[in-house]
């Protein structure tokens, strides 16, 4: 996936509408798709009501939204294909990291004798 993000961004500066290009955009929609899930479990584990978690959910929705309907000016929707999954994964990144510490509070929590 992050071979997929670089050349995203390269290839958008040179040559955004060949045969690889498309197939980089077709790529990055999947990757998009399959990270969304993890996304949208880490932004739904945030607080309710807040900046951050909007933001997080309107990534998620916009990304996913993209990865649908990837049309139009080509050269952007490299860059916009490529952002989004860069934060996906960092999203995703986060859930994965909330629930380890989860766990590893749990696993405190029954060795505890107290």
């Amino acid at each position: 996936m992050y071979h997929d993000i670089d050349l995203a961004f390269d290839l958008a500066q040179v040559r955004p509408n060949g045969e690889r290009a498309v197939n980089v955009r077709e790529r990055l929609s999947v990757h998009i798709r399959a990270m969304a899930p993890s996304a949208q479990a880490y932004a739904e584990a945030m607080p309710c009501g807040t900046r951050a978690r909007d933001v997080v959910l309107s990534t998620v929705h916009q990304a996913t939204e993209l990865a649908r309907h990837p049309g139009g000016d080509q050269k952007a929707m490299l860059m916009l294909l490529a952002t989004s999954a860069t934060f996906l994964w960092r999203y995703g990144a986060g859930q994965a990291a909330s629930a380890d510490a989860q766990a590893s509070s749990a696993t405190v929590e029954r060795e505890d004798p107290s």
